[in-house]
């Protein structure tokens, strides 16, 4: 029988989500997918909708950080 693994929802990535930006700060954290292997579990918009869902009452300030900002810095994209 194959293996079940929970869906990629808000629910199940809250706790890890909020328990890791809480550990490394939302300077120090960034949104990424593992697709298409993540497809498995859910599709790529219901995975973002998660991303904002679990970071909305963060500041924009943060939100900017975990979505755009950290990673232009980390990849020197600007």
């Amino acid at each position: 029988m194959p293996v079940r693994y929970p869906p990629l929802d808000d629910e199940s990535l809250r706790p890890v989500i909020l328990e890791t930006i809480e550990i490394f700060g939302s300077d120090r954290c960034m949104f990424a997918s593992n697709f298409p292997v993540d497809s498995l579990y859910s599709t790529y918009s219901d995975l973002i909708t998660a991303f904002r869902t679990i970071t909305e009452d963060f500041s924009p300030d943060e939100r900017a950080l975990l979505f755009h900002e950290n990673a232009t810095r980390v990849y020197r994209l600007a």
